[in-house]
């Protein structure tokens, strides 16, 4: 029974964590988007990369601590 809950328990955070990464890889490229629209920053800003390093810290902060001990419990 318990090896059942940990299976549903992974399966259900493992489908809000990729849907919630998906929403902020989302975000994060229409932020990048925009402001490329509008000329306020140009393909290889810093200021890109920076955006771009927090959108994968944020994906990887979201699996560490939502899959992990889930998958080790």
């Amino acid at each position: 029974m318990r090896q059942v809950l940990v299976f549903l328990s992974t399966f259900s955070l493992n489908r809000a964590f990729h849907s919630i990464a998906g929403e902020t890889l989302f975000y994060w490229r229409e932020i990048v988007g925009n402001r490329m629209k509008m000329g306020e920053i140009s393909a290889d800003n810093s200021r890109d990369n920076w955006l771009f390093s927090q959108a994968g810290a944020t994906v990887s902060a979201l699996f560490f601590s939502l899959w992990l001990p889930v998958g080790y419990a």
